[in-house]
């Protein structure tokens, strides 16, 4: 896939995002990221927005035609952060709520 349509669905990513921040959908992934990267939730709100953008990308091994939802991205990350193909503990994460 070109640099150009990848960085087309970055952006497309990003811009989804910022929406779901303004209505308040991710204040978990939000306050999970900027614990992980030792930012300020509310001083580097974009940095924590465009990791977190760059994080749901890096999710696909090639940029979709459309970009996915954040409810599509999410389900494939574990409560501990890591993607479920990943986490060695995805079970006992999920259904334990760790």
């Amino acid at each position: 896939m070109s640099n150009l349509h990848n960085e087309m669905a970055l952006e497309n990513l990003y811009e989804k995002v910022i929406e779901e921040d303004e209505k308040g959908l991710i204040d978990n992934l939000i306050n999970q990221t900027a614990f992980e990267t030792g930012l300020h939730a509310d001083d580097n709100r974009d940095k924590i927005l465009q990791k977190i953008a760059e994080g749901l990308f890096e999710l696909y091994d090639s940029a979709p035609t459309q970009a996915p939802t954040l409810e599509e991205l999410e389900a494939r990350v574990c409560t501990c952060g890591k993607l479920i193909e990943k986490c060695e503990d995805a079970y006992e994460h999920i259904t334990q709520g760790v």
